[in-house]
């Protein structure tokens, strides 16, 4: 799941050369009191369930934009959800909290 706008190139990558199905979430959580999320992609809620699921962004500033994915996907019960950042987490304070 690409997290826009920073996950959008991986998620490319991962649809286009490995053909894993990708749903695009926008999220606006660093710097925020309330994290904003939405998916820009429809979906059957059925497409999560039960599966491992890969949340892909360029980084981690402070870890709000992962943990307001996680938010988002829970109510689809994934069994599993996993973090690629292009870059390592900015400070040790977004990698304790991912």
């Amino acid at each position: 799941m690409p997290i826009a706008k920073g996950g959008l190139f991986s998620g490319s990558v991962a649809e286009v050369l490995l053909g894993l199905p990708t749903r695009v979430a926008e999220i606006h959580a660093h710097g925020k009191r309330k994290p904003t999320s939405r998916w820009v992609d429809f979906f059957d809620p059925q497409e999560f369930s039960g599966k491992r699921v890969l949340l892909l962004d360029k980084d981690a500033v402070t870890g709000a934009s992962i943990e307001e994915a996680v938010k988002l996907l829970t109510p689809y019960n994934p069994a599993k959800i996993g973090v690629y950042f292009n870059h390592l987490p900015s400070s040790p304070k977004a990698a304790k909290r991912i």
